[in-house]
Parts: structure tokens; sequence; C-alpha cells
């Protein structure tokens, strides 16, 4: 099925992905977790990794898992096109859940109790047996058990679990709060009130980068959204974002995207277009 991008059902053990800062264009990410400690961050938002807990990422935002442990880390994972997502909630005029699940704040995080966790854990596994059959009825079935989890949980909206409350949570919010200007290490260290080693000690193993990667990889998401959903100049795409030029914005996003900005918003277009 083209519209996965990956799944994983209740899978042990390291993730090539674990404590690295990554995004995923055009697409909606979903975890489920089994066993584990540590924080999954999302954008400007840190959460605890907790058995049962749901998590619901818009891909395009940056983000990263880092378990404590990543031998004793088991979780289903399913990396969905939102535009495949997008069309079917238009349809089923269930556009608002989506927002709600994946889109307002770049996501966010339910924490069901055991009966409530098993319930989506029963969808997750139906889509792995359609993908595994793979049938004349494999789409309707994982499109049916998909909305039956989003549906199911937004219905638990009370359950929404906050974003951790601690200095590197603060960190990550001022740096999104003045993320289109120059920010400085002097000036982050100044607002937590850390010295520069143990600043960046802290924050690099907390959420398992770097806090000038942080910054980076931000920026970039921010432009990518602005290239994939307005139809502003690239120019001011990259000034809007944080980007001290032009060329540098073009020279960092050819690096980590592999093409320019503008083919970047060509093929995506079209390919949005085509679907």
């Amino acid at each position: 099925m083209r519209e996965i991008v990956d799944f994983k059902y209740r899978e042990l053990g390291k993730d090539e992905l674990n404590n690295k800062k990554h995004s995923h264009n055009n697409c909606y990410e979903m975890l489920q977790i089994w066993s584990g400690e540590g924080i999954i961050m999302v954008k400007d938002r840190l959460y605890p990794i907790k058995k049962g807990s749901v998590y619901f990422i818009n891909g395009v935002d940056i983000h990263c898992s880092a378990p404590k442990n990543p031998d004793e880390y088991i979780r289903s994972k399913i990396v969905i096109s939102s535009e495949y997502v997008n069309r079917i909630a238009d349809l089923t005029e269930c556009l608002e859940v989506i927002n709600d699940l994946f889109i307002r704040n770049g996501g966010t995080c339910i924490e069901l109790d055991q009966h409530e966790a098993a319930i989506i854990d029963e969808e997750l596994l139906k889509i792995a047996d359609s993908l595994n059959e793979n049938t004349l009825y494999t789409n309707v079935n994982v499109a049916t058990s998909m909305f039956k989890i989003f549906a199911y949980a937004h219905s638990h909206k009370n359950s929404y679990n906050p974003a951790l409350t601690n200095k590197i949570s603060d960190v990550l919010q001022y740096i999104n709060k003045n993320i289109e200007r120059k920010i400085t290490l002097r000036e982050i260290c100044d607002y937590a009130h850390f010295s520069k080693y143990y600043l960046c000690h802290v924050f690099k193993e907390t959420i398992g980068m770097t806090i000038f990667d942080y910054i980076l990889f931000r920026r970039l998401s921010i432009a990518k959204k602005k290239l994939l959903y307005t139809d502003m100049q690239i120019a001011d795409i990259s000034m809007s974002s944080g980007f001290s030029s032009f060329a540098y914005f073009s020279k960092v996003f050819r690096l980590y995207e592999g093409i320019t900005p503008s083919e970047f918003r060509k093929m995506n277009k079209k390919r949005i277009a085509s679907e």
C-alpha cells in the first residue's frame, strides 16, 4: 500500500531513528508505546515515553524519540501520507479530528489506560494483518482501522497528556518564540540561567541533538511548510524562517533535502495534485 511509508507492529529494540532528529515530508506519524522510558520531542514540546500512550505527529515538524534503554523500547509505528489521510477526512467531514490530533502544536499525546490502549492496539494489529495479506480489501481495511483509531483517540480528549514542563522544555519554547531572528547561545544561557557547558550537555542528553541542530532543523521544518502550503516567494520564506540569507538557506536546504527549495516545491505540489 503506497500511502503507508513505514509500519511496525510492536517492534522491540533500537530504531535507526532513535535519538536522531528527523521529519517526514507530507506524512503523519503515529506511535503507541508498550515499554520503555525516555522522552519524545515534537516540534517544541517534550512528552514522556509511557506505556499505552499514543503520540500523533505532524511529520513535517522535526521530532525525535529518545528512549533511555533502546533494548527495552517496544512500540508500534505508522507513517502514512498526510494527503491520503486528509482526503478521506474531507470526504467523511472529520478534518477537525485530524487538525486536533496532528496539526495543532505539531501533534499531541494521549495517555490511555490498559483497556483503552488495547483497543488502539487491536486496530494496529488488524492493519498489520491486512498489509501482510495484501488482498483486494487491504486498502479499505487499513483506512477503516486508521480512522477508528483517530476517532477513538479524539473522543478521549480529556486524556490528552500535557507536555513536560522543565528547563529544557522552557528553552525549546523560547527558541521557537524567537526562531525568526538570530539567536545566540549566550542569549539562551542567560534566559535559562545555565552555563554554556551545562546547557549544551543537558540539551543533547535530553533530546539527542545539539541546540544549533535543533534550531536549524526547526527552521527547515518551518520553511518546508511554507513551501508546501503557501505561495510566498522563496526569498521571503528563507528570511521569515530565520535564515540569515537566501544563499545560506538554499545551501542548507540542498544539503539536507538533496534538492533546491524550488525543486522541492515543484515536486511536492505536482505529487499532491496527482493524488
